[in-house]
């Protein structure tokens, strides 16, 4: 399935984006900003879905949709606007859309409204006879995290958006490296680039974003079934993972203090080093639902030959900042030759909270940077 967003406003467009992933398995997103932007993707692709903003500086959105129209009479089409007056209802009725979606956009009137035109069914699992070979298909398609924030929390949030700061969310979610990840991309999309300093804190996408934005986003993902882990196997794996990244994170936390580094973006560093595990968990859950056996020994050699691959296309699919990536980087290993102390520094927090700290190269590590025992 593909589905075109064209959408000027590149958050409302990467909500949608959000919400339509967790809609529909397997599905391929283009995300336009411009009228003739769309326009070629629209003559260049064979779209099951059309998302249309109202107005553009180089055109009207009705212009995209009087062109699909002609090729795609019962093509499924949404119009963006934050009006919904007589007169565009009346003329998008002209060319048979299906409906509007009112800025500031509703998640949940969104995916009702969708599920309703284009109800999503789980695509037919592909008839693989192992997880590898799972893997090697995934490496072609969009990487998604498995996510497990609650729905009902994210909506008692939502209902008291007005009370809650940029601060109270960061705190609340400081140990979500899926939802950090993806505030993180969306914030450093390139409408958000405007002062040409990227965000490397969950904090600080949460300030760019805004509030009810970053709530808007949670709750998508939130509501995304596609990715839930339902294996017992899978689920402990993930907590295991999950316990590790906190810990990566807190130490590195402890360690950046001692030696003036930023202690937040150590720590957002370590919470998201370990996002190729939990592509792979969510790949193998893939695996399981469609029918396919999962032994042991497979789960773990798929840990082991393609968390790597899957983390560093991520951390680039989510466009994190360089420096933030490099610094994940490190946690795992070191290059030959001198390292700048940052990346000197995860390494040793990673040791230290694999509980590695008598290790040589952990002692090691920690007389470089100048530090005789670690503070977590």
């Amino acid at each position: 399935m593909k589905v075109l967003i064209l959408e000027n406003d590149i958050v409302v467009a990467e909500l949608l984006n959000t919400v339509v992933t967790g809609l529909y398995p397997d599905v391929g997103v283009t995300i336009a900003s411009g009228l003739a932007e769309g326009q070629t993707a629209w003559q260049s692709t064979v779209f099951d879905l059309l998302i249309c903003g109202w107005s553009f500086p180089d055109g009207k959105g009705l212009d995209l949709v009087r062109q699909v129209r002609e090729r795609a009479a019962d093509l499924p089409i949404f119009m963006i606007s934050g009006q919904a007056d007589r007169q565009r209802v009346l003329a998008a009725a002209h060319y048979h859309v299906h409906g509007f979606i009112a800025k500031p956009v509703d998640v949940e009137m969104i995916r009702a409204r969708l599920q309703e035109t284009l109800p999503g069914t789980p695509a037919p699992g592909i008839n693989v006879e192992s997880l590898d070979a799972r893997l090697r298909i995934a490496v072609d398609q969009p990487l998604r995290l498995p996510f497990v924030l609650d729905p009902s929390d994210c909506l008692s949030l939502i209902e008291r958006r007005e009370d809650l700061s940029v601060s109270d969310l960061a705190t609340r979610w400081q140990d979500q490296p899926a939802l950090t990840a993806r505030l993180l991309d969306v914030a450093n999309s390139s409408s958000f680039r405007r002062s040409g300093q990227p965000c490397y804190l969950l904090r600080e996408a949460i300030q760019t974003l805004g509030v009810p934005m970053s709530l808007n986003q949670a709750l998508a993902l939130a509501l995304d079934l596609t990715h839930t882990l339902t294996d017992t196997r899978l689920q402990t794996q993930a907590k295991d993972l999950a316990a590790v990244s906190q810990a990566v994170a807190r130490t590195a936390w402890g360690l950046a203090r001692q030696i003036g580094e930023s202690p937040a973006r150590a720590y957002t560093a370590g919470l998201l080093h370990r996002l190729g595990e939990l592509v792979v968990l969510g790949i193998a859950q893939q695996h399981l639902s469609a029918g396919s056996s999962l032994s042991d020994g497979e789960l773990t050699d798929g840990l082991q030959n393609w968390a790597a691959s899957f983390g560093n296309t991520l951390k680039a699919q989510w466009a994190l900042p360089l420096a933030l990536r490099d610094l994940i980087g490190a946690t795992h290993r070191l290059l030959h030759g001198p390292e700048p102390r940052g990346r000197l520094m995860m390494r040793a927090a990673a040791l230290v909270a694999q509980e590695q700290s008598g290790s040589e190269e952990c002692r090691k590590l920690l007389r470089l940077i100048g530090i005789r025992e670690p503070s977590t």
